[in-house]
């Protein structure tokens, strides 16, 4: 596998020696995904379970199988991102595939198609401005707007819900 270390990609808990070669790992993508050498995260089976990837860019990384429980994905790029078999409960972060748009939403910001806004944005999204994004897209916007704004109170719940458990502690 390029770009990882196997022997850390098993069912134990991260470590701090772990986190340290997660962030080698992803500066190595945003490399790759810069054409500046580097090399695509490959983070297949990973246990990456609780851990903090706010903010990282995870565009086209392979995270498939990956053990994401509890991971902060909160402002992360997972576009084209291979989630296939991932284990994301309790991750602040819910995909979805509708019609011909990947959906990613993160407690911030939410992804649709290629496009990128603040949540906030989104939920104040005309159905003429959808149109200005893509063809077709405000008849889509029109059909799954409710779904859109589910899926961004549910994110921004899990990750309040996150933060006040965490000022408990």
């Amino acid at each position: 596998m390029s770009g990882t270390n196997t022997d850390w990609i098993t069912d134990r808990p991260p470590t701090a020696e772990n986190e340290t070669e997660l962030k080698s790992i992803i500066e190595s993508h945003n490399k790759w995904l810069l054409d500046e050498g580097g090399t695509q995260a490959d983070l297949r089976g990973a246990n990456l379970r609780g851990a903090d990837l706010s903010g990282a860019d995870l565009s086209l990384a392979n995270l498939s199988g990956a053990n994401l429980r509890g991971a902060d994905l909160s402002d992360a790029n997972l576009s084209g991102a291979d989630l296939h078999r991932a284990d994301l409960r309790g991750a602040s972060v819910l995909f979805a595939m509708i019609g011909k748009y990947a959906i990613t939403a993160t407690a911030t910001y939410t992804y649709i198609g290629c496009q990128r806004l603040a949540n906030s944005d989104w939920l104040m999204l005309s159905f003429d401005d959808a149109e200005k994004m893509d063809n077709k897209a405000g008849e889509w916007w029109r059909m799954h707007r409710d779904i859109v704004f589910s899926m961004i109170r549910a994110c921004e719940m899990m990750h309040w819900v996150k933060l006040s458990t965490e000022a408990e502690r």
